[in-house]
């Protein structure tokens, strides 16, 4: 028996996510939030504290002073390389705190 309805799963991915936003939102915020885990060392995951996503913000609470620092000096870069790695413009902004 010859199938003749059939599609790739990347176009039926593709329809889903362009008929829920929200949930293909969710699923680039959590590339990013991957992409620093594998981003950085496991002394500088060691020093993060909190890792969030609210509004297009990229919230990053650390408890190292020097390391806060180097990250707020290099926001953009790391932003722009996260951006890449999800595969969206997904953050606007990282705070650091």
């Amino acid at each position: 028996m010859k199938r003749t309805n059939t599609s790739h799963i990347s176009d039926i991915l593709q329809v889903f996510y362009d008929d829920n936003p929200d949930v293909k939102q969710k699923l680039l915020e959590s590339r990013v939030i991957r992409a620093w885990n594998e981003m950085f060392s496991a002394s500088v995951l060691q020093c993060t504290r909190t890792l969030y996503i609210k509004s297009g913000v990229l919230h990053v609470s650390v408890n190292s002073a020097a390391l806060r620092s180097e990250l707020t000096i290099n926001r953009n870069t790391l932003k722009n390389k996260l951006n890449e790695t999800a595969g969206g413009d997904v953050i606007s902004d990282i705070m650091i705190r």
